[in-house]
């Protein structure tokens, strides 16, 4: 008596394991490109913002600016750019997540 319990737990464990792993490989296919997306656009970003941080250096160490006023503008120019890309990551992910909710 107590073998049969424990085979159609077994059973039952089973087919919750394969629910679930159909589950994940359906969020995966459908998901993982936004994610893959959003990943791509921080690394993309970054590198965009710290090339516009080494150019907007350049032009103000040429117009002669004070080194600490220099400094700080590029970083808050840094800062500002990446508040941003942050922001839209975010967007693309909740985006995302409220297509799973459905």
């Amino acid at each position: 008596m107590h073998e049969l319990r424990f085979a159609t737990g077994r059973d039952t464990l089973l087919k919750q394991g394969t629910s679930y792993a159909s589950k994940i490989s359906d969020f995966a296919t459908s998901y993982a490109p936004k994610i893959l997306g959003a990943i791509v656009f921080y690394l993309i970003g970054t590198f965009i913002i710290g090339r516009i941080a080494a150019i907007t250096r350049r032009v103000l160490t040429a117009r002669q600016y004070d080194p600490s006023l220099l400094t700080f503008l590029v970083s808050l120019i840094k800062i500002g750019l990446n508040i941003l890309q942050l922001i839209s990551i975010f967007g693309i992910l909740v985006q995302t997540i409220r297509h799973l909710q459905r």
